[in-house]
């Protein structure tokens, strides 16, 4: 016997569960507007425009800071040299080690000793056994802020360089009067620390600074075509080398004198290739005798800074704000 069922029985209609989307209503949107979204953009570049500087800036204070920890660590060295010795390393070697930098001397006292060991130091840098070393970029000796032209450091280059006084020294005019700074050629005579400290002074006298790749006009004098910028080399004395002044401008940005007005001013356009000169904004670190680093800077008077440059020049070094 079969009996009917009520309509709708066993066909419940269950309504779905509401939910978040179908709660909004028909009239509500999703997400962003065109305008709203180029809003966000604009804020998100003007943040970006205003915290860019200061991350720059922060990252310039950290290189320079590290770049003054390197001249320290120079610094140890050539007072290590020193109390070894009983003298500083010399700008140019004496007869038989010609064209060896002072940098190749300290290398002992920097954790080098292994590649101080396998260097021939009665043959110059660009001896073949000598090559595999000489072109070696060391970091000790190459400042972080350092811009070389093309991006990379060319083979064996250097940001720093001994100083050897304030006139400019080239290959066939060293003596006394172009080599009256703490780091001199060793045919001219031999320095020390307490020579120097009983004469102008340890704390005022250079012995390091920057010399970077920044001459953008170098190129251009005959015979430079490829030396891009500058030509500093850690383990070269000279010609390329490792040996600064106060002779020309001041951290220059190019060969102020070049092309010169007369033959005789030659010379004169070379000065700022062997003049201290940096990557940082506004002036240049620079080590002195008794191993402490200073910044100069740019508007630094150029009389105080060659009173800096010389060892037993009898200067008194007034109070100028040359450095901080």
């Amino acid at each position: 016997m079969q009996h009917s069922q009520p309509a709708g029985y066993g066909t419940r209609t269950v309504a779905p569960p509401h939910t978040g989307l179908q709660r909004l209503g028909r009239g509500a949107r999703l997400g962003f507007t065109l305008v709203e979204l180029l809003v966000v953009i604009a804020i998100i570049g003007i943040l970006i425009a205003l915290l860019l500087p200061a991350v720059q800036a922060a990252r310039a204070a950290a290189n320079r800071t590290t770049c003054m920890n390197k001249l320290k660590q120079i610094g140890l060295a050539m007072h290590m040299h020193d109390g070894t010795l009983g003298r500083l390393p010399a700008a140019v070697p004496e007869e038989g080690e010609e064209w060896n930098s002072a940098f190749l001397y300290i290398l002992p006292y920097l954790e080098g000793g292994a590649v101080h060991g396998r260097y021939d130091f009665e043959q110059p840098p660009s001896f073949p056994s000598n090559r595999e070393i000489a072109d070696l970029v060391l970091p000790v000796y190459v400042c972080p802020s350092t811009q070389f032209p093309g991006g990379a450091p060319p083979p064996g280059a250097g940001t720093y360089a001994v100083s050897v006084g304030s006139q400019y020294a080239s290959t066939g005019n060293m003596n006394e009067e172009t080599h009256n700074g703490a780091i001199i050629s060793g045919y001219v005579g031999r320095t020390s620390v307490a020579k120097i400290s009983g004469a102008d002074g340890s704390s005022t006298t250079f012995l390091v600074g920057e010399l970077d790749y920044g001459l953008s006009n170098l190129n251009q004098v005959p015979g430079f075509g490829s030396l891009v910028g500058g030509t500093t080399q850690w383990a070269s004395a000279y010609f390329t080398g490792s040996h600064g002044s106060t002779a020309g401008v001041f951290n220059a940005d190019r060969l102020v004198n070049y092309p010169p007005p007369n033959r005789d001013a030659l010379a004169s356009q070379f000065y700022e290739w062997m003049t201290w000169r940096s990557d940082h904004a506004g002036g240049v670190n620079m080590l002195l005798v008794d191993g402490s680093v200073h910044f100069f800077v740019d508007e630094a008077n150029a009389e105080v800074l060659d009173a800096y440059a010389t060892r037993d020049g009898q200067e008194v070094i007034s109070g100028d704000s040359v450095s901080r």
